[in-house]
Parts: C-alpha cells; structure tokens; sequence
C-alpha cells in the first residue's frame, strides 16, 4: 500500500531523524575510523547517503502510464534486504578521507528540508523522464522519495554494524 502525500512527508522526516539520531552516537574519531574488515568509515557511508539524497532527478516530467507506485515494493524489498550486495555507481562514491559530525548533520538537514519541501509542493505521481532507476527505468517522484527513504535506513543499518565493530577493537 502506498503513502499519502502527508505520510510521504513523515517518512522523509522519520528516516531523516534517524539518520541524524544515528550519526550521533558515535564520538567524530569513531566516524573517521575505518572498520577491522575494511571498507567505508562511518563518514563515509554517511556522504554516499547525502549524495544519494540531494535531490530526484525531475527537471523534466510527464504524467506516468502506470500506477505511480509501481516499483515501491520491489526497491522496498531490494534496499532492506541487507543480506543482497550491491555496487555503487562511482559517480555516488564518498570523496572525502575526514568528516565532521556537524557538516554531516548539516547536509542531511539540507537534503530532509528539500525533499519535504518536494513532497508537499510537487505531483507525486509525475514520472521522472530525467535519468533512469538500474533495472527498472523511469521511476515517479514518489518511487524516487521512496528509493532515497528505503536506501538510507539500509546504509543505516550499516552504520550500526560499522560501529559495533569499531566498537569491538
């Protein structure tokens, strides 16, 4: 089932105040440290979410010739499935070596207010002819607001395991 135009916007606010509740708990060494296994530090994990979150590709729009929520279920089930591995484009890399709590917190705070702001303002249901979603196309404003939600409480979980782990060391 899909959201209305007012639960769009207390998801955008939940995942966003999670996110935000999330990076908190860990002291800025523990941001920058990077994991025993390998891979993204807490920081960076944090920018591929800012990244990922500034904005839906929808200078251009049409009106969809499908239900406006047609892919919701299946990002759903793709992005909170953290068992699946999935690769990055390069160009949604972190490109930093060394964050500051407070510019993160900043950046999330930015992306939340404009996606608020385009889920209150815009026809949720207009399709995004801008850039194509990997395996399924042109997806609407809504599916995109839904992506970005659904993509970042994934990388938060991820968060939460970087720092169980730098918390172990």
């Amino acid at each position: 089932m899909h959201l209305s135009k007012n639960e769009t916007v207390e998801e955008v606010n939940r995942v966003f105040t999670r996110a935000r509740e999330c990076l908190l708990t860990y002291p800025e060494e523990k941001i920058n440290g990077c994991p025993p296994t390998g891979g993204w530090t807490i920081g960076q994990v944090a920018e591929h979410i800012i990244i990922c979150s500034d904005g839906i590709p929808d200078r251009q729009t049409t009106e969809a010739d499908r239900p406006f929520y047609q892919f919701e279920d299946q990002l759903k089930h793709m992005f909170l499935d953290v068992t699946q591995k999935y690769e990055a484009a390069p160009t949604l890399y972190p490109t930093k070596g060394k964050y500051e709590l407070e510019q993160l917190e900043d950046a999330l705070e930015r992306n939340r207010l404009r996606l608020i702001q385009k889920a209150e303002s815009t026809d949720l249901k207009a399709l995004c002819v801008d850039m194509e979603f990997p395996t399924f196309g042109l997806l609407t404003r809504y599916e995109w607001i839904r992506f970005i939600c659904f993509h970042t409480e994934r990388h938060l979980w991820q968060i939460r395991k970087i720092g169980h782990a730098l918390a172990s060391t």
